[in-house]
């Protein structure tokens, strides 16, 4: 997998993200606990429930979690010298709550509004 394309923002060049405005969802999906397979990968499980791994940011963002850091031979957390590391917190056994998409395209509209107004 390319990481490179997971911090890419949005096709109008909307860094989600980064934006000041929190996400809180009105309504959640459902609640999924993190399996030690997607431990620091948000973008498996946007791909899972959204078919859209680039829906990632949503997950992290509406669960208040950290950006996941990824790094190859800075530092490294198991001796398998082939295996990124990424470090998150999006981690082992921790319960995140499934933003719906209604939710996910409020806050991608208030933001375009926000910034197509200056606030």
């Amino acid at each position: 997998m390319n990481y490179g394309s997971l911090f890419i923002s949005d096709i109008n060049g909307l860094d989600l993200l980064s934006a000041s405005l929190p996400f809180v969802p009105k309504k959640w999906l459902t609640f999924y606990t993190i399996k030690q397979e997607h431990v620091g990968k948000p973008w498996v499980i946007a791909q899972v429930v959204y078919n859209d791994y680039r829906l990632w940011w949503a997950l992290m963002k509406a669960n208040n979690l950290r950006i996941g850091m990824i790094t190859r031979d800075s530092f490294r957390v198991t001796n398998n010298p082939y295996t990124d590391n990424i470090i998150t917190d999006f981690s082992l056994g921790r319960e995140i709550g499934i933003p719906s998409m209604d939710d996910i395209n409020n806050y991608i509209a208030t933001i375009n509004n926000a910034n197509s107004t200056g606030k």
